[in-house]
C-alpha cells in the first residue's frame, strides 16, 4: 500500500475506503490532499478488485472543513495581487475539476461517511458520492456565498438533483447549515447512524451492493446518471442496448443458475 501525506487508503476485503486525513486542519483541502485523493480515485478505474468506494474524515469532529485557505493553495484560493485570472483558473482546470469529475464518474458506487461537518468544497465532495451516510455530529453547508464565491466544485449541479430545485436554492443562496435530521428527511442522507458506528454501517451498505454482478452494477449505475439528462424514450431505447450487454456477461448465467438451484451467487465480473 502506498504511504500518502494526507490521506489514508486502505481495502476490506473488496471494499475501499479513503480517509482524509488532516485532522489537526479538520482535514481541509489543501493541493497535496487533491492530488493524492485524484491518484486514487483514477487507480480505481483500472482495479477490478475494488468494488466500492467509502471516503471519510479522520478524528471525529470533521468530513472536511473545506478549502485550507490559511495554506499556500494556487487551485482554491486566488491573490488577486500577485496572480492574474487565467493563472486561478487554469489552477482549478487542473486539480479541482478533474477530481470531483472523476469521483462523481466513478463506476462503482461510492458512499460518503460524513463523521462531523462538510463544508464547502468539502461537503461537494460528498454529494459526488453516490450515497451519504451521517451521525449525530455531522453537519453540512454549501457555504461558499459567505465567502462571496459561488459552489464551482459540482454544487451547482449537484444540488438541485439530489434535493430538489427549491431546497437546493435555499441551500446554496443561504449558505445556512443543514443537520443530520433535516438532511435524512430531505433526501440528503440515506441514513443516519451513531458516530461509533459510522465507518461499520458504511462498509455494511456498501456490502450490500458488492454482493451484486460486478458489471451490471456498473451498467445501472451509468444509466441512472445518464438518465438525468435524457428524454424518456431516449433513455428507455438507450437502456435496451445496454441491456443487451447484461444478457450476454457470464455473471447475468451465474445470477439465474443460482436463483433456480436456490444457492449463494458467486460472480466473477464477467
Amino acid at each position: 500500500m502506498k504511504n500518502f501525506e494526507t490521506i489514508i487508503w486502505e481495502k476490506v476485503e473488496d471494499i475501499g475506503i479513503l480517509t482524509l486525513n488532516r485532522p489537526d486542519r479538520f482535514n481541509a483541502v489543501n493541493d497535496t490532499l487533491i492530488q493524492e485523493v485524484f491518484s486514487v480515485v483514477d487507480g480505481l478505474n483500472k482495479d477490478d478488485s475494488v468494488r466500492a468506494l467509502i471516503i471519510t474524515g479522520a478524528g471525529d469532529k470533521a468530513f472536511c472543513s473545506g478549502a485550507d485557505v490559511k495554506k499556500d493553495d494556487k487551485a482554491l484560493e486566488w491573490d488577486k495581487d500577485t496572480a492574474p485570472p487565467e493563472a486561478f483558473l487554469q489552477g482549478y482546470r487542473d486539480t479541482v475539476v478533474p477530481l470531483m469529475c472523476g469521483l462523481q464518474g466513478l463506476k462503482i458506487p461510492t458512499i460518503a461517511a460524513i463523521n462531523g461537518i462538510a463544508v464547502g468544497i468539502g461537503c461537494d465532495l460528498t454529494l459526488s458520492c453516490d450515497l451519504r451516510i451521517a451521525c449525530e455530529n455531522t453537519r453540512v453547508a454549501s457555504i461558499w456565498i459567505k465567502r462571496g464565491i459561488i459552489p464551482a466544485a459540482g454544487g451547482f449541479w449537484l444540488w438541485p438533483r439530489i434535493v430538489g430545485l427549491g431546497r437546493a436554492l435555499d441551500i446554496i443562496l443561504s449558505g445556512r447549515f443543514i443537520e443530520a435530521e433535516e438532511g435524512e428527511r430531505i433526501g440528503l442522507f440515506n441514513k443516519i447512524v451513531p458516530a461509533h458506528s459510522l465507518k461499520s454501517e458504511a462498509i455494511k451498505m456498501a456490502k450490500i451492493y458488492t454482493a451484486n454482478p460486478p458489471i451490471a452494477l456498473k451498467l445501472a449505475k451509468m444509466m441512472v446518471y445518464r438518465g438525468l439528462n435524457m428524454e424518456f424514450r431516449t433513455g428507455v431505447e438507450l437502456a435496451g442496448a445496454v441491456q443487451t450487454v447484461a444478457h450476454l456477461t457470464e455473471d447475468r448465467n451465474e445470477a439465474m443458475n443460482a436463483w433456480r438451484e436456490k444457492r449463494q451467487p458467486k460472480f466473477k465480473g464477467r
